[in-house]
């Protein structure tokens, strides 16, 4: 039996538990006013397990963050109070790392689509993926007329 074939009352609480559990895990809040939003985790211990990253993809990432780490040190910016004026100041630090989609990103990072791009593939894309159309066998209208503003459909949603 798939979510959407629920039509006992408490197979259908178990669903409406199971998603009041989901939206209190993942909130954000508001930044100090630098960065836009921060997830409430604050260790990646306190991540559910289905969305950490897999043990090797954590230790190619501290081993990158590690080589970083040398070449900022070697550049004399590990410790520095010196703070960069704009973007163009901080690029310049940053130069030997290019590649086609660190090029792409510095030119679009303030682009409304790109961040929405940004926030929807993040830094584990395995997660979320990006729903361009529903498919046309897609049974769910009537299940989540409940939660969309009133006048409003799944197809209206997903545009804006």
């Amino acid at each position: 039996m798939k979510v959407f074939e629920d039509v006992h009352p408490l197979q259908i609480e178990h669903r409406e538990d199971e998603l009041r559990l989901r939206k209190s895990l993942y909130q954000w809040e508001m930044g100090d006013g630098k960065l836009l939003q921060l997830s409430q985790f604050r260790a990646i211990s306190e991540l559910p397990a289905e969305i950490r990253f897999s043990a090797s993809k954590s230790e190619e990432m501290s081993f990158k963050k590690r080589i970083i780490g040398y070449e900022l040190m070697f550049k004399r910016l590990v410790g520095s109070k010196k703070q960069w004026k704009n973007l163009k100041d901080m690029k310049k630090f940053f130069q030997t790392k290019k590649t086609t989609m660190s090029e792409y990103v510095s030119k679009h990072w303030d682009e409304d689509d790109f961040f929405g791009f940004q926030y929807l593939n993040g830094p584990n894309p395995n997660v979320i993926k990006l729903c361009k159309k529903l498919p046309s066998n897609f049974p769910v209208e009537e299940m989540v007329r409940d939660f969309l503003p009133r006048g409003s459909t799944l197809e209206m949603e997903m545009e804006v």
